[in-house]
């Protein structure tokens, strides 16, 4: 396992997760880390690693769960980066930068991140307002394609002028935790 992408910081501590778990469920999560917006220093060692590991990649993942190490100006200069490489960007977006995502080869958000990110009033299972939305992304931040995933009514995927919706497989699940991780992983797989 290589270590030369991470940039450390004296001024954000590492995340720690604690999970409580009773009788094999999931109860609750204590989060204990910072979501404050990474200073100047900071994001200029994360561009200078991006520029120094990009050429070596065959895809940029934004996984944004954020916490401040991402803002517009460093998601813009690394697609950039990436367009100039040729490589495909997908992005897992949360709020604060989710309209930050211009250019970018496919978004991944689920309907509270769309809600959110949008403002906008969109019901689970409501197909008119789910394509609604769909074209206001597409439109705002000129993507190649969008992936929502809508919890269980599955997922949407508008991309390359193929729109499809594959439903869910009703499960009962304890505990979500990576599922969005998960179908971006795949998502990526199908893409290269």
């Amino acid at each position: 396992m290589t270590t030369e992408g991470i940039v450390n910081s004296d001024a954000r501590p590492t995340t720690v997760k604690t999970r409580v778990i009773a009788s094999g469920q999931h109860v609750v999560r204590v989060d204990e880390e910072s979501d404050i917006i990474a200073n100047e220093s900071e994001e200029q060692q994360l561009l200078t690693r991006i520029e120094k590991l990009l050429p070596a990649c065959n895809v940029v993942i934004f996984e944004d769960y954020d916490k401040g190490v991402l803002n517009a100006n460093l998601i813009a200069k690394a697609v950039q980066l990436a367009q100039a490489h040729k490589i495909p960007t997908v992005v897992d977006p949360k709020k604060r930068n989710f309209l930050a995502y211009n250019k970018v080869s496919l978004f991944k958000p689920n309907l509270k991140e769309m809600r959110e990110g949008l403002k906008i009033d969109l019901e689970s299972g409501n197909q008119e307002q789910l394509l609604k939305a769909i074209e206001i992304l597409k439109e705002k931040l000129s993507v190649g394609g969008v992936m929502a995933t809508l919890s269980e009514h599955g997922v949407y995927i508008d991309y390359k002028n193929e729109k499809i919706k594959i439903p869910a497989h009703p499960r009962e699940i304890a505990d979500v935790s990576g599922a969005g991780d998960t179908v971006v992983s795949i998502a990526i797989y199908v893409l290269l």
